[in-house]
């Protein structure tokens, strides 16, 4: 199977519902309806472990600091003059701006 967000091949075991990468990460609201209104089929392992990982170092955010506060490298980064922001940044809003943006997680 293709990833529906990366592209990158892998193996899809939603036949074996108990063995699918789906059921062995553990995804907040926020993560469901984002996965569930871009994707049209399955992600690969990488891409589910990068949206726990999103899920993570956003509560940490929150629970450290009481909000987000842009860190270049985490949140950004400057490429020729402009903000490029990353997948982490998009993450958090929520939504697609369409803009266009080079690092967007939205379909």
């Amino acid at each position: 199977m293709i990833c529906s967000k990366c592209k990158s091949v892998f193996t899809c075991k939603k036949e074996d519902i108990h063995n699918c990468h789906c059921n062995i990460f553990h995804f907040n609201k926020k993560t469901k309806n984002i996965i569930k209104a871009n994707y049209n089929n399955c992600l690969c392992n990488n891409c589910l472990k990068k949206f726990v990982y999103f899920q993570k170092l956003e509560l940490e955010e929150i629970l450290i600091n009481g909000e987000i506060n842009l860190i270049e490298g985490l949140h950004y980064t400057i490429e020729n003059t402009l903000w490029v922001f990353s997948e982490y940044y998009h993450y958090l809003k929520g939504k697609c701006c369409n803009n266009n943006c080079k690092n967007c997680i939205y379909s």
